[in-house]
């Protein structure tokens, strides 16, 4: 039986500014980054910083999860009562109470929504979780009602309904030689184990690879495993609004879902779409293209990241800095490294003095030394 917990109002208006975990000797405390201001309360350790307002925080070995008010105040949603404490997904996570292991899943105010009796469990991906009593393996849904035996071999959770598993045929030097397929969100095998590797199904195809002696190739099939798009590819990623990256003769380019080419095969190394922009490398530097290939933002760069929240991390002689969308750089390359990044906010550290602090996307500065805050005001008390 779960251990009775008092809750707050569901109805809470927590902060929807950024904080972010900040340690000082061996404690942990929370730090609104827009305000300067240490969060009162010393934790072991902090999870999962956000601009929800909302933290996973341990006490005594035990994770609780903690809101943040507007005012800078906190208050428990549900206290330190967990050994384990997962991230939650579709509204609830997995959690342990005690010594013996043994997992549940909560609600996000901490309700017992599954009761404590699994030997192990996954988080729930589209409605469906996969769970262990003892020997036995099967995945469940929401009201904790068995579905349908976990195959032997199972290695993802659901994407796009279908998950991927795996059967062994053989040895080669000591080591298990396998070939991977598909079940549907009903356990039923619709693409058998007959690919050497494949990736997860999106947009209704998945990249798979014949066995070698029929080319050792990716193409893509639909959900029936009907070949869609021809086995011709080095290597394959999954769609994504429409494309997907593949390489072929050694160079990586862009197909849509017939198959037809979009991006020339050209480019030295993959890529991905964010935010529109996909990084690009030529002559050993690096920019930025949109879908029709067309270079957009020079490639003058020795490393670069994909957009975020309209800006992207950059280098130029192992300094790093932010640029926009217009390739102007909105923080300058003048930092030794980028140690953590939020859509509004990034902790870096300077070069000379290696002071560590936070900035935003227009430079300001927010910045902390030898585990003293440098701009630190009053901390606000509970």
């Amino acid at each position: 039986m779960a251990t009775k917990v008092n809750v707050v109002v569901e109805e809470q208006e927590w902060l929807k500014e950024w904080v972010v975990p900040y340690r000082i000797d061996d404690k942990w405390q929370l730090y609104h980054v827009a305000s300067g201001e240490l969060i009162a309360g010393e934790y072991e350790e902090i999870r999962a910083p956000t601009n929800t307002g909302i933290a996973f925080v341990m006490l005594e070995r035990k994770w609780g999860l903690l809101g943040i008010k507007t005012t800078l105040k906190t208050e428990f949603i549900f206290p330190c009562l967990y050994r384990f404490l997962g991230d939650f997904s579709e509204g609830l996570a997995c959690a342990s109470e005690n010594g013996n292991g043994l997992i549940g899943f909560i609600n996000h105010l901490g309700k017992e929504i599954l009761p404590f009796h699994y030997s192990g469990a996954s988080k729930f991906q589209e409605g469906l979780a996969s769970v262990r009593i003892d020997k036995e393996k099967f995945f469940i849904d929401k009201t904790g009602k068995r579905l349908f035996d976990r195959p032997d071999g199972c290695i993802s959770g659901f994407y796009d309904g279908m998950a991927s598993f795996a059967k062994e045929i053989g040895t080669f030097r000591n080591e298990s030689i396998f070939h991977y397929g598909f079940i549907d969100n009903t356990g039923k095998e619709v693409i058998p184990c007959i690919y050497e590797d494949l990736n997860y199904f999106s947009e209704g195809l998945a990249a798979v690879k014949n066995e070698k002696k029929k080319g050792g190739l990716f193409g893509f099939v639909d959900k029936t495993g009907k070949e869609i798009i021809p086995f011709i590819y080095d290597r394959a990623d999954p769609f994504d609004n429409g494309l997907a990256t593949v390489k072929k003769d050694g160079f990586w380019g862009s197909i849509d879902r017939t198959g037809k080419e979009v991006l020339p095969f050209i480019f030295n190394s993959p890529y991905g779409f964010d935010e529109g922009l996909a990084t690009v490398k030529i002559a050993g530097k690096k920019g930025f293209m949109d879908k029709t290939g067309k270079t957009v933002i020079p490639c003058q760069y020795d490393t670069a990241h994909g957009f975020s929240n309209g800006t992207a991390e950059v280098s130029k002689n192992k300094l790093y800095g932010f640029i926009n969308k217009e390739g102007q750089e909105v923080v300058p390359c003048i930092y030794k490294h980028v140690k953590e990044r939020t859509t509004e906010f990034a902790l870096v550290e300077k070069v000379r003095t290696k002071e560590i602090g936070w900035i935003d996307m227009e430079n300001n500065q927010y910045w902390g030394k030898n585990g003293k805050m440098l701009k630190k005001k009053k901390t606000t008390k509970i």
